[in-house]
């Protein structure tokens, strides 16, 4: 389906030679002279480096490493958006892609009106859309906002309208890039849903996340990129493993927690007396937890200003930085809308299905997309011999209560 033969791509580093260097190719481009070379030119680099690999039909391929390695880079030559300097690439199929946030909108037209020029631009047919229309609107779920030009729309509504047209065309390829990150949880579980539905009808799909997690869940292989070039690609769990230690080779203990957990955040002018634990039964505190154990995490925090979407997330790591897991108050249909005081909740977990090892657990509180306090502090260990896994679904029980101020 994909063939990426040595492929190269050089940018220049100011806009000054950016400009000039552009407008010389465009000037040998008239003159129907090769614009390819070998050699960067003064004030230039290499942003992919020498990339080759195949991706067979039904395959999902991963692209992770730092940022700046030319992840993206890679992806939008794959979707025609940049031409190669140096290499081929060669695709059969029809490509969907969800590559940066509003990319291909018009941002005077509706949403409705923008779905009909992006299908078209995906190879739909009038016929096709007529079909589809009310599937993609369903399954974007943006209310009203369908009827509004998308220059008004956010971020995470942008996000929802281009990857149900994307996987509504019905894509031989899927190239999808980090713009899922935006989006609510209980919408990102959808659409990982979706790709693993495309996989399974023979589709090939490309997703360039710096959630590990994810990529083992799946992806079968994964590239990882340092520096525009590839360090390597292999299983999607050995690659994931591979970055967590080129990364932790390169900055020191707590920059690296900084960068895979999340530094702590915390907006004391809205939430104070944060308390988060693992507690057993009795509701004592503790720091071990048996394999298959029950688990129960309590949390309580005061609330000086009244929140209007009030979000609870709770996402689990290995000691090593990969996510095995987030269970998310708003994927449960908890509604804690202008809420202003003391709440105090618990979640339970019926059964623990991790495999043994260290584990931290980081607490995020959201105010609709803004985050209001992070912490990855809470750690936890189930004893045995330390075994690697993949992204774990858990099932959760929320009690949450609400003490006025």
């Amino acid at each position: 389906m994909i063939k990426v033969n040595h492929v190269s791509k050089k940018f220049a580093k100011d806009l000054n030679h950016l400009i000039k260097y552009g407008l010389t190719d465009i000037s040998k481009t008239v003159f129907g002279l090769n614009t390819y070379s070998h050699k960067l030119r003064p004030h230039e680099f290499w942003a992919i480096n020498n990339v080759s690999f195949k991706l067979k039909k039904g395959e999902a391929l991963g692209i992770i490493g730092p940022n700046g390695s030319g992840k993206t880079t890679l992806l939008k030559m794959i979707n025609g958006i940049l031409e190669p300097d140096k290499g081929s690439i060669k695709i059969k199929g029809r490509v969907g892609a969800l590559i940066e946030v509003g990319a291909g909108f018009h941002p005077l037209l509706t949403g409705k009106e923008n779905i009909w020029v992006n299908g078209s631009i995906l190879g739909m047919s009038k016929i096709e859309l007529n079909k589809k229309y009310q599937q993609i609107v369903d399954f974007a779920d943006i209310g009203d906002f369908i009827n509004a030009p998308v220059r008004t729309y956010s971020s995470g509504m942008f996000v929802r309208l281009g990857f149900a047209i994307a996987v509504h065309a019905n894509p031989d390829i899927l190239l999808v890039d980090e713009v899922l990150a935006v989006g609510d949880f209980a919408f990102r579980v959808k659409c990982y849903q979706r790709i693993q539905s495309l996989k399974l009808k023979g589709a090939s799909i490309i997703l360039v996340s710096h959630n590990m997690g994810y990529i083992q869940q799946y992806c079968d292989r994964a590239l990882l990129l340092s520096k525009s070039r590839v360090v390597k690609i292999g299983r999607s769990d050995n690659i994931c493993q591979q970055y967590l230690q080129l990364i932790q080779t390169k900055i020191q203990k707590a920059n690296h927690q900084s960068e895979i957990f999340g530094a702590v955040f915390h907006n004391s002018d809205i939430i104070k007396n944060v308390n988060f634990q693992l507690v057993n039964q009795k509701g004592r505190s503790i720091k071990q937890l048996q394999p298959f154990d029950p688990a129960y995490f309590y949390f309580s925090f005061q609330l000086t200003k009244k929140i209007n979407d009030l979000g609870i997330t709770l996402r689990f790591y290995r000691q090593e930085g990969l996510t095995v897991s987030v269970i998310d108050s708003r994927s449960q249909n908890i509604k804690l809308n202008n809420i202003k005081g003391w709440l105090k909740g618990e979640v339970k977990l019926s059964k623990l299905n991790f495999s043994p090892g260290r584990y931290l657990v980081a607490i995020l509180i959201t105010d609709g997309f803004q985050p209001l306090y992070r912490n990855p502090q809470l750690s936890f260990t189930i004893p045995g011999k330390k075994q690697s896994s993949g992204f774990i679904n858990l099932q959760s029980n929320w009690n949450i209560k609400l003490e006025k101020p």
